[in-house]
Order: structure tokens, then C-alpha cells, then sequence
């Protein structure tokens, strides 16, 4: 078995979205309640802490520095070193009981985020796709709760889950267009709910379920 220890006391309430920076060989990772942002070094084991000024459900780096923030009341760029927050999009403005939730990019810096109802009544969420541009497309309509958007290392396809539903959904995706098709499930989860996901590099799924 392999061993698993403890590296950052973060006391995070929901701790989520672990993000690898290659360019700092550093791990980033949120405190979606607090709210939080953590940064925790391997060489040197350091941790670093920031506070957001928004509630966040999930975040992307940014090649130029800084995050691309999914808070509660919509996309912004953040910069931790000064604290500033630029709202650049509310995609679901005309929305009042949704918020963004999880989201990740593709191999092309395009944005993939997922909306919930934070009632979950009623099946108002969509998957976003926002672009360098700052345009914002939607996706898919008429989802509950939006989790684990990931993507096969070949780039053929885009997994998401509907948490609500207890099911793992897969498209065709095509990159240079940034277009999904044929969608179709790839998995139910008979326990807890599908949360957060990745893919390795042999392109199998690691979901966890949240319970």
C-alpha cells in the first residue's frame, strides 16, 4: 500500500480543485468556505495562504500570473500578491439561486465551468466554456450540480458529472474547436455522490464521491 501523509495543516472547511504548477513546482489548491487559497511547496514544504475577496468554487492559473477566479457571483481575475479582484463575467446573472462550481481548462487555456443550483430544486446549471477572448459559452443547459470536468490525455474527450444524478457523463471533444458532441453516460456511483475528478495518463477516471 502506498503511504499517505499529512504535508499542510490548512484546516480548510472544503479544501478542493488541486491545481500542479509545473512553472513553480508548486501545489494550489482552495478552501471553498472560508474562503481560501493555499499554495504548499514539495522542496521546501512551504505553505503559503491567501484570503480571496469572493467565494470561489474552482480557479485556473494564469500564464501571465494571477488566477482565474469561478466565485459566487461570477468570473474574475485575482492577483494574490495585491489582492485585486476584476469581475470580468456573470454568466448566470439572470440566475439568483445558481453559483459556479467546478471547473477546469483545457489543453488550449479555454475554461470549462459547470454552474449549480445551491437549492438544488431545480435542474437550472449549465457547463460553461470561457474563452481567452472573455467570452462565455454555454455548453450544456439543464443540470443540477456540476462536478469533475476533466479530459482524456488524447483530447477526444470531455468527462463532467452531475452530482444531483449520481452520474458521470463523457462527450466527444473536439480541440481545436472547443465543440463537445455526442453525449452519453460513462458512469453511475451506487454510493455518495461523484465529486471531483482527474484522468492519468493511461486515460482512466479517478472520481472521488463525496458522502
Amino acid at each position: 500500500m502506498p503511504e499517505v501523509a499529512c504535508v499542510a495543516h490548512t484546516a480548510d472547511v472544503l479544501g478542493e480543485v488541486p491545481i500542479w504548477s509545473a512553472r513553480e513546482q508548486a501545489l494550489y489548491w482552495i478552501d471553498a468556505f472560508k474562503p481560501g487559497l493555499h499554495r504548499y511547496v514539495p522542496a521546501t514544504h512551504a505553505v503559503t495562504s491567501w484570503t480571496p475577496p469572493v467565494k470561489l468554487g474552482s480557479f485556473a492559473l494564469r500564464a501571465g500570473g494571477g488566477m482565474l477566479l469561478a466565485s459566487r457571483g461570477g468570473l474574475g481575475l485575482y492577483d494574490p500578491a495585491t489582492g485585486s479582484f476584476e469581475l470580468v463575467h456573470n454568466p448566470e446573472a439572470d440566475r439568483p439561486n445558481n453559483l459556479l462550481n467546478d471547473g477546469r481548462c483545457d489543453r488550449r487555456g479555454r475554461f470549462w465551468v459547470g454552474s449549480m443550483d445551491r437549492t438544488i430544486e431545480n435542474p437550472t446549471a449549465r457547463l460553461y466554456r470561457f474563452d481567452a477572448d472573455r467570452s462565455c459559452h454555454v455548453m450544456q443547459d439543464g443540470v443540477w450540480l456540476t462536478n469533475g470536468v476533466a479530459f482524456s490525455p488524447d483530447d477526444r474527450r470531455l468527462y463532467f458529472g452531475d452530482s444531483h444524478l449520481k452520474t458521470i457523463v463523457t462527450y466527444d471533444f473536439d480541440l481545436a474547436s472547443g465543440t463537445i458532441t455526442n453525449r452519453r453516460p460513462f458512469a453511475t456511483i451506487d454510493y455518495g455522490l461523484p465529486d471531483g475528478s482527474c484522468v492519468d495518463t493511461d486515460g482512466c477516471l479517478w472520481n472521488v464521491q463525496f458522502h
